[in-house]
Formats: structure tokens, C-alpha cells, sequence
């Protein structure tokens, strides 16, 4: 089964490998480069940068009528609400700028958040790689989640967590080499 290119990601492949060249993962792909990339901003996005906004706005403005003096088990009740402000500070931005790039480059895939700075960057060689595969798992909310896998020496390693399942099972597709060359788009 084909799964269609979701708008949020673009397929960028390099120029073909010179015959007989390469590793034998190399050799089995007719590209010397492929880069993918996944762009976070979703729908949901704007209603996250609302919440953000209101939430601080309104810890400003309780700090700013709030007079702790010396009162720290007052500072300390509020300090919860402050983390999820400090959070919510960094989350949102990331998440409407970044963009997740997972490049096959030689004999390596790689992947990176940019350009804020998010954990889960990794590069893995190609030799290692068995297979790529998506976990579907429940959600607090009775739902599910999509994350990318690869088994990497018989070792599971989440490559991309929570995200929607029609960008994973494309993600997969694309990385296993089964996919329309009509999305591609020269690097």
C-alpha cells in the first residue's frame, strides 16, 4: 500500500550513486542522498500559543499585584504554575518554527530538530539498520499516538515520538526505499 506525501513534509533526493559504488545498503539505494523534513507547526499549534499567552499573561499579572515579602510558602505554591509558564515559553516556539530532518547521507541516517534546540537527535550507521517501522500507542485521552522506530541491532529506537499517523507510515514507507519517485524533489 502507497501512502501519500503529507503537506508537512518535503522529499529532497540527491544525485544517483555511480554504479558499483558504495556499501551494500548504499548500493541498494539509487540515491547518494535523501533528506526528509517534517514540519511541526499543525492546526493545533494556534490553539497552543492561545493557551500559551493566556497562561502567562496571566502569571504576569498575578505576579505584578502579588506581594510575597517574606511570605515564601506563598511563592512557593505558585512556583508550578511558573514551570509550566517557563515550558510552555520554550514549547511553543519550537514547536511552531522546528522542523525534524532526517537525512541518509553515505552510509548513515541522521536525524535533527532544528532550530531550536529538542532531544532526540541521533545518527545511526546504515549497517546496523534492520528496519523502520511505526508504533501505534494509547494516549491519556483514549486515543493513540504515531512514533517512528528503527530496530537497530535488534534494539528499538524511537526516531520520531507523537505524531500524526499519516506522517508516520509515509516516514516509514519512504525510509524502507518503497515509495512514488513523483514527490521527489531534486536536492
Amino acid at each position: 500500500m502507497t501512502h501519500p506525501r503529507p503537506d508537512t513534509i518535503t522529499v529532497e533526493i540527491g544525485p544517483p550513486l555511480p554504479a558499483g559504488t558504495g556499501a551494500y545498503r548504499a548500493r541498494a539505494r539509487p540515491w547518494r542522498t535523501l533528506r526528509i523534513t517534517r514540519r511541526w507547526r499543525d492546526a493545533g499549534s494556534w490553539f497552543v500559543l492561545f493557551f500559551a499567552i493566556l497562561w502567562n499573561g496571566f502569571l504576569a499579572r498575578f505576579f505584578t499585584l502579588a506581594h510575597f515579602g517574606e511570605d515564601w510558602l506563598g511563592a512557593l505554591c505558585v512556583s508550578p504554575f511558573v514551570a509550566v509558564g517557563v515550558w510552555l515559553a520554550y514549547f511553543v516556539p519550537a514547536h511552531l518554527v522546528n522542523r525534524t530532518t532526517i537525512t541518509i547521507e553515505g552510509s548513515t541516517l541522521s536525524v535533527a530538530h532544528a532550530p531550536l534546540p529538542w532531544p532526540g537527535g541521533r545518527a545511526i550507521e546504515l549497517d546496523r539498520l534492520r528496519r523502520i517501522f511505526v508504533r501505534e500507542q494509547p494516549d491519556a485521552a483514549g486515543g493513540s499516538v504515531h512514533s517512528l522506530y528503527a530496530d537497530v541491532d535488534g534494539a528499538e529506537l524511537r526516531l520520531i515520538a507523537n505524531i500524526p499517523p499519516e506522517q508516520a507510515l509515509y516516514l516509514a514507507q519512504v525510509l524502507s526505499g518503497d515509495f512514488d519517485r513523483s514527490d521527489e524533489r531534486p536536492a
